[in-house]
């Protein structure tokens, strides 16, 4: 796990504990989310652990396996599908980050007059949904054309390489997250920082006035608000049934 938390801001770290603790159906209270630092980047480091796990089945297979033993059949579905799910928790946890913001923005710690500010991060945010969502479709696409038939030794390795690569755009993906909570939490405390120098009073002065004391810095009209379903995010460990074949050596 990453030596700096994502988030370390108490209140930050309450709302996605709250958001996480509501959708989902594992976690037993706001402390469990707590037990082992701040709940975003617990949640990356269970994550980490998983995508670590499934790298090495991998490179088992690949120095010792063979497309004809019984179990690679068993295993090849197992992998494929797996990443199938880590694709959908990445979505799930994109939108726990969200929904946190959008939670952050109608808190106390965003000064009301600037929640346009945090409508801009989600916005900046919210289009790799999409993306990833077309991308999950063609995966699944993939995972049936691969799970079909026999592979040769060739096939085989082409498609543990493809795995492979998919589990470093992951594994890249939680590494992004942790940035984007960081930069949550910065936003959140500028904003702060603003309110405390009375940059709020800004709206409250004359237009001249503004100029001199802000530089012109007023804030833009308001963005639209964006709606987004609220996330389902269960604890990848307890989907695992079962673990995967090993290669017989």
């Amino acid at each position: 796990m990453s030596a700096v938390r994502s988030i370390s801001h108490p209140r930050l770290d309450s709302i996605i504990a709250s958001v996480l603790t509501k959708d989902d159906k594992h976690a037993r209270s706001k402390e469990e989310l707590h037990q082992n630092g701040g709940v975003l980047d617990t949640r990356l480091h269970q994550w980490d652990w998983e995508l670590d796990y499934l790298h090495g089945r991998i490179f088992e297979w690949r120095a010792n396996g063979s497309p004809d033993e019984d179990a690679y059949a068993s295993f090849r579905s197992y992998l494929l599908t797996k990443i199938s799910e880590h694709i959908v928790y990445e979505l799930q946890m994109l939108n726990v980050i969200i929904a946190a913001s959008q939670r952050a923005m109608c808190s106390a710690d965003v000064p009301r007059q600037y929640a346009g500010h945090v409508r801009l991060f989600i916005e900046r945010i919210a289009p790799g949904e999409i993306t990833r969502r077309m991308y999950l479709e063609e995966w699944k696409g993939y995972t049936a054309a691969q799970t079909r038939g026999k592979h040769s030794a060739a096939q085989m390795h082409a498609m543990l390489e493809s795995t492979r690569k998919e589990l470093q755009n992951l594994r890249a993906r939680s590494q992004e997250f942790r940035r984007i909570g960081r930069d949550l939490e910065q936003l959140v405390k500028g904003l702060q920082q603003m309110a405390e120098d009375g940059v709020e009073l800004a709206s409250a002065v004359t237009p001249a006035e503004r100029t001199r004391r802000f530089g012109g810095s007023g804030l833009k009209a308001p963005v639209k608000r964006l709606a987004f379903k609220k996330p389902e995010v269960p604890s990848i460990s307890q989907t695992r049934t079962r673990l995967p074949p090993l290669p017989q050596h």
